[in-house]
């Protein structure tokens, strides 16, 4: 008989037979310990999950030697070598893809399994790894001089290169009206919801679709110069939500023009001399050696030395540059609605950026770090989980996808501590630290508690 017709038989659904037919795939040893109630149901369940006997036997002899026999333990021991559906480079050639090229997909049929387990890592590598070579070819034609391609590159690996500036697209009047009612539609709700504990489900899940138009509207595409592409390149790469990440206008430090040789001696004269960038060390240090004149003390107003000259126009020049850049640099996001408004807090940043970048100023050095306080308990849950996939990755994110906004906030906390994350506001462009991808803990079972405990 077909499931279907045994399913009539009994009056049940066809998937409540493929969950009784799928118990059968377990090791016989395993079902006869389930058979003299040594084991439980749903860790028979779990077993279920492969079809491996050998390995389903490998498994039960670690876990009955633990105290830790949980069903969610089991199947993560048993997928340990598959690669999640969900996870990033499945998304980028989809799963479609993998099931064509003949690619096994592992399925559980007693939990949610998001799409299964690909038990063939190194196919779907191939398959990545092709589609992006595709795209990268799109690139390269575009004019670059280079185009480099990777799964994913070291945090920070542009910092070495110089960057060529390029012209952001304006917005079109139907882009700029969809704008601003987004924005709009933002502030209202969150004006009605500004008292409570949390958004309600279906409202977190509006704002975090209106975040990401927002977001796609306001990260416009870039044009460069050609006489500039022609030195420059471009990284291709996977983003850590499984769309094509590309990065442009880098160049290598042996690609950059030449500075133009005067043949004039930068060494003489106050006019020509390279400037220094004074700070309260150097004025210290200046002070700390021969600030007064070693000479006999002679009668009359002798002018004063080149050392003390130096020593009080570094104070005088740290003035004026303190002064300036008050006046001159505002890094603080604004809202604004209308288009000009808008232009102008854009060019105010990107100069802000620019000097950012110049500076080489790291946010994490000068002490932030992410909090519920300070802005894991201020977004949604998507972005929440944004912060986990990209500081510890898909794995981590997925083990809190579960909890309460509130309690995900806390967890999200402890494990983006010391990785270097930052927000996409508070990074400077081409500067990024190193993040930490250590073991951390399965929340998926254990809830908040074990979350505030550890």
């Amino acid at each position: 008989m077909s499931e279907e017709e045994i399913a009539a038989a009994f009056f049940v659904v066809p998937a409540v037979v493929k969950q009784r037919l799928r118990l059968m795939t377990v090791s016989d040893k395993l079902l006869e310990i389930y058979e003299q109630d040594g084991m439980k149901l749903d860790q028979l369940m779990a077993f279920s999950i492969s079809d491996d006997h050998t390995r389903q036997e490998q498994v039960w002899e670690i876990v009955s030697q633990s105290h830790n026999r949980e069903p969610y333990l089991i199947r993560r021991m048993l997928t340990e070598k598959t690669v999640r559906a969900s996870d990033r480079r499945v998304r980028f050639v989809g799963l479609d893809a993998y099931v064509a090229a003949g690619g096994p997909v592992m399925r559980d049929l007693f939990e949610a399994d998001d799409g299964g387990w690909l038990q063939d890592p190194t196919l779907l590598d191939q398959l990545v790894m092709e589609k992006l070579q595709e795209a990268a070819e799109q690139v390269r034609a575009e004019g670059w001089k280079w185009v480099e391609t990777a799964l994913s590159f070291p945090w920070g690996h542009t910092r070495d290169f110089a960057e060529i500036d390029g012209t952001p697209v304006a917005l079109s009047e139907e882009e700029a009206a969809r704008l601003t009612a987004l924005h709009s539609e933002q502030e209202t709700i969150e004006a009605e919801y500004a008292q409570a504990d949390e958004f309600p489900e279906d409202v977190d899940i509006r704002l975090g679709e209106i975040e990401q138009a927002i977001e796609a509207l306001e990260e416009r595409p870039v044009s460069f110069d050609p006489a500039d592409m022609v030195r420059a390149g471009a990284f291709v790469s996977l983003d850590t939500d499984g769309t094509l990440l590309v990065e442009r206008g880098f160049v290598l430090p042996e690609d950059l023009p030449a500075e133009p040789d005067d043949g004039h001696d930068e060494s003489e004269g106050y006019d020509d001399a390279p400037a220094h960038h004074c700070t309260g060390d150097d004025v210290e240090e200046i002070g700390t050696e021969d600030t007064f004149d070693t000479e006999p003390e002679e009668d009359g107003l002798k002018p004063l030395s080149d050392r003390l000259l130096t020593e009080l126009t570094a104070w005088r020049t740290l003035a004026l540059l303190a002064h300036c850049l008050s006046f001159g640099i505002n890094a603080l996001h604004e809202s604004s609605h209308g288009p000009s408004l808008a232009r102008s807090v854009r060019e105010r940043l990107a100069r802000a950026d620019r000097l950012a970048t110049a500076l080489a100023l790291d946010l994490v050095e000068a002490g932030w770090q992410p909090t519920v306080e300070n802005y894991l308990g201020r977004v949604t849950k998507a972005r929440i989980l944004e912060a986990v996939r990209e500081a510890r990755g898909t794995e981590a994110a997925g083990r809190i996808a579960h909890l309460k906004k509130n309690d995900m906030a806390q967890a999200a906390e402890r494990l983006i501590e010391g990785t270097g994350w930052l927000p996409e506001a508070l990074r400077t462009k081409g500067l990024s630290a190193q993040m930490k991808t250590d073991e951390v803990p399965d929340y998926s079972a254990d809830g908040p508690a074990a979350v505030a405990a550890e």
